[in-house]
């Protein structure tokens, strides 16, 4: 889960985290299937829902030409996302999930 940040110091930034995962015995080794998240946020007062889907949509360009983040998944599926405004710090985030699958 993020960490503490200072909106007026450590943004925009992006967090990477694994929820919850399924391991499965595939002969020698495991394959999982897990949720990975990737929190966007971001801080101002301008429109933050335009500064925040613009980066989704670069972020997604960069996931879109290796889903694979260069050999570490098998692959990933695009899941569900939330946006939540913090109007008491001016920030924004746009939380997306998707579901992943790696072997160990």
């Amino acid at each position: 889960r993020p960490a503490i940040v200072d909106p007026e110091d450590d943004l925009p930034a992006a967090f990477v985290y694994i929820e919850a995962g399924d391991p499965e015995e595939v002969g020698n080794h495991y394959d999982y299937a897990a949720t990975m998240t990737i929190e966007i946020m971001i801080s101002g007062f301008e429109n933050l829902d335009n500064e925040i889907d613009q980066i989704e949509v670069d972020m997604n360009a960069l996931l879109d030409a290796d889903e694979t983040i260069g050999g570490v998944l098998k692959t990933m599926v695009r899941g569900g996302f939330a946006y939540d405004h913090n109007p008491e710090t001016a920030s924004m985030t746009l939380a997306l999930n998707y579901l992943i699958y790696y072997e160990d």
